[in-house]
């Protein structure tokens, strides 16, 4: 009897001693079951891989949701101005962002006839400007961030190239030397021009920094966010009791803000 019991409790004893933590033992995830995927047929397959990983550069900039908050010019500017703007620059800042819904794209979607994206194409012959100026100070950084960067080898589109040679613009000159500088700058440069409801270009990176895809400025929250700030900022150094002053020192004249 004895000897029966040891050989029905042998395979008991090993799978302990089997089991028992040593050197060589496995992590205690590696133990893990593996996900076994079943199609409708039955047949066991290979489980799916994991979901991508978020992409580590977001377009929209820092504080911006994934979707624009606003549906109108006029909502934006006036719950923009009413977030951020104090009490007694609100009249000035809000009506200079009316102005200039109006004056930028006549409260409607420009419509690029180069690619169909909303960079204002009268300025696409200066876009490249922007870019080197700001990279030069330290706003830009192609070296960090995608977005910033440039394609080189991107060549300009016969679109592109056919604005150039048939010259639209009755009120903006297009000299022979802006001309052929426009031609030599790569086309990517013209991301960082003139877009938007506001027509807002690269500089908007002055008001909000990091690192996010200029086409954002194509969003009634993010084009109209940059005219608010850069208005209040206006209001804050120079003064503004009314829209005028603050178009007096818009781009600059009055000195940086």
């Amino acid at each position: 009897m004895m000897r029966a019991m040891t050989i029905r409790f042998l395979p008991l004893t090993l799978l302990v001693a089997c089991g028992s933590p040593g050197a060589d033992a496995l992590p205690e995830e590696a133990a893990a079951p593996l996900a076994v995927v079943v199609d409708a047929d039955g047949w066991e397959g290979v489980p799916p891989p994991p979901d991508p990983l978020p992409k580590a550069f977001p377009p929209e900039p820092p504080g911006f949701g994934k979707v624009d908050r606003f549906v109108s010019h006029d909502e934006a500017c006036f719950t923009v101005t009413h977030e951020l703007v104090p009490y007694k620059w609100r009249g000035p800042v809000r009506m200079w962002c009316l102005h200039r819904s109006h004056s930028s794209s006549r409260n409607g979607t420009v419509t690029s006839r180069v690619d169909g994206s909303e960079i204002h194409d009268r300025d696409r012959p200066t876009a490249w400007r922007f870019w080197n100026r700001l990279v030069s100070r330290g706003v830009l950084d192609p070296y960090k961030c995608p977005y910033h960067a440039i394609n080189r080898n991107l060549k300009h589109t016969a679109n592109c190239v056919k604005l150039r040679r048939n010259w639209p613009f009755k009120d903006v000159e297009l000299p022979e030397a802006t001309k052929r500088q426009w031609a030599l700058h790569p086309h990517d440069m013209e991301r960082f021009g003139a877009r938007g409801p506001h027509d807002n270009n690269g500089n908007a990176f002055n008001h909000i920094p990091g690192c996010w895809d200029p086409k954002q400025l194509e969003r009634f929250d993010v084009g109209i966010t940059v005219t608010v700030l850069a208005s209040l900022k206006i209001c804050e150094r120079f003064g503004c009791k009314t829209k005028w002053d603050i178009k007096r020192c818009w781009g600059g004249k009055c000195g940086p803000v």
